[in-house]
């Protein structure tokens, strides 16, 4: 009997060491999938584009979509990871801060104040109405993010 518990508790020791060993085809596969991750998205370039293409962070699309239902798509490369201080700092959007961030005003210069005018911008991502503020939403490579004007 004692053979025997000495053999399985070898045994048990034998599968733990063969489990707990470094396997180098998964450290192979980890580490490319990684250099995958952190390789940078390319856009159509047949849309202008915002920042640069040399030495950027992220890369997204920006949908403009006018009052009278015109629309000008471009490519954004950008260094910040949210997309209201992105657009800001390339000068895109401009607005005022409130309780809940960046109010956006205005796009390319062009102004609609809901208050003002009965119009304002409004975000949806990858076509989908966003459900927080331009600052909160984080730039998701290769996303489609396209400001509207319209009335609500």
């Amino acid at each position: 009997m004692k053979k025997l518990i000495t053999l399985f508790a070898a045994l048990a020791i034998l599968f733990s060491l063969t489990a707990c060993s470094s396997n180098p085809a998964n450290e192979e596969t980890t580490a490319s999938t990684q250099a995958a991750a952190t390789e940078p998205v390319t856009l159509d370039s047949s849309y202008s584009s915002f920042g640069s293409k040399d030495n950027y962070k992220h890369a997204c699309y920006l949908e403009i979509v006018y009052r009278d239902g015109s629309t000008q798509k471009y490519g954004v490369y950008a260094n910040e990871d949210s997309l209201g201080k992105a657009l800001y700092s390339m000068g895109i959007i401009d607005g005022t801060e409130g309780p809940y961030g960046l109010m956006v005003e205005s796009v390319l210069g062009l102004e609609y104040i809901y208050e003002t005018r009965g119009y304002a911008w409004m975000l949806y991502v990858n076509g989908e109405l966003a459900t927080s503020g331009i600052d909160s939403i984080m730039i998701e490579d290769g996303a489609t993010y396209s400001l509207k004007v319209e009335t609500y």
